[in-house]
């Protein structure tokens, strides 16, 4: 079968499709990931099929990354300032790379993706990256912009009062999508930030259910999948310095930011330091267990904070096989990924590892 499969954003938006493509690839299908020109030596260098979508975002603009992770205005930026104003270009490279697929699978943020795919005829298969795309009022979401509302969510009526409220904040962003739609002489749809994102025939939660139980107001058609961990094809063996440090001691806590936040840390490294210790963390390692890799200078404590418990990893540059038990996280900002299959275990799993328990 030959499978379109449309993403849009970070390493963050891209390694999840990559290992779905590898996974069919592998099952004798012909998958094909439409995204961002940046990414294509990426991905065909994991012999898939590529087709480059407009807009090519530089992925390392850190201008565009500080004001997507702004807590108040950054869900307005993306939509209104990286996503909807190319929505016709987009629509235009989908199309094409749509010629002779079978299927087409869409990212949260791919709006052209479900267009293309109800115009053609083609079964559409959406995908999610987080619960808080599913927006529900059974398991409402801390939402960026109000973070202390959470403590209304237990007054009765609150979550759908609020949900109708970001619905009406939030309609104009996409008009430019009900307008393309109409264009194509398509029916308006449903709101593409809700329930318009979600394919009635399949939605797959790409995260693990640790994150998020199902909610009666879940669309039927989701399935939660866990996490898709890409693993390079070119992948060398794990560091030895990190290797060290994860067998000399019980399983670490592992504090880590996505591919956007990253590069606006602010203090997450000094509060993630500090709650460690408060933790006790640890204790008891040797000295020469402490190891650093290499980061961006302005992301990086101070060396003295550093202590034995403590291990400051800016990316393994590796495929990461843990023992079960040792729960493992990672930054993955550069190329380096982390395996964990079988029953090992993720840092989602963390509670469940230390109970010794077995997950997926």
């Amino acid at each position: 079968m030959r499978v379109l499969i449309t993403t849009f954003g970070t390493l963050g938006d891209i390694d999840p499709y990559l290992a779905l493509g590898r996974g069919l690839a592998e099952r004798g299908h012909e998958p094909t990931i439409a995204t961002h020109e940046f990414y294509r030596e990426m991905i065909e260098d994991e012999r898939l099929g590529f087709h480059p979508v407009r807009p090519d975002a530089h992925p390392e603009d850190r201008e565009a990354f500080a004001r997507a992770m702004s807590p108040r205005f950054g869900s307005k930026y993306v939509l209104r300032e990286l996503v909807i104003p190319h929505l016709r270009a987009s629509w235009e490279d989908t199309a094409q790379a749509a010629r002779g697929a079978e299927i087409v699978v869409t990212h949260p943020l791919t709006f052209a993706g479900g267009i293309v795919a109800e115009e053609a005829g083609l079964p559409w298969v959406s995908t999610i990256l987080a619960p808080l795309s599913l927006f529900s009022r059974y398991d409402f979401p801390v939402v960026p912009p109000f973070p202390n509302a959470w403590r209304l969510y237990g007054i009765p009526g609150v979550p759908p009062v609020l949900i109708r409220l970001f619905r009406a904040l939030t309609r104009s962003w996409t008009a430019p999508v009900r307008a393309l739609r109409a264009e194509r002489g398509l029916p308006p749809g449903g709101d593409p930030l809700y329930e318009g994102q979600h394919s009635p025939l399949l939605t797959l939660a790409l995260f693990s259910p640790v994150l998020a139980a199902p909610q009666p107001d879940w669309p039927p058609s989701t399935r939660v999948t866990g996490f898709p961990f890409h693993v390079p094809s070119s992948g060398e063996g794990l560091d030895a310095d990190l290797a060290a440090f994860l067998t000399a001691g019980p399983p670490p806590i592992v504090f880590t930011l996505g591919t956007s936040a990253v590069a606006v840390a602010g203090s997450f490294y000094e509060e993630s330091l500090a709650a460690a210790r408060r933790l006790g963390i640890r204790r008891g390692v040797p000295r020469d267990h402490v190891m650093r890799h290499d980061v961006a200078h302005p992301l990086e404590p101070e060396t003295g904070e550093l202590s034995e418990d403590l291990a400051f990893v800016g990316d393994a540059g590796s495929e990461h096989v843990v023992e079960r038990g040792d729960p493992v996280g990672r930054n993955h900002q550069q190329r380096g990924r982390t395996r964990v299959e079988g029953d090992l275990v993720d840092v989602a799993h963390f509670s469940t590892a230390m109970k010794g328990e077995t997950v997926e």
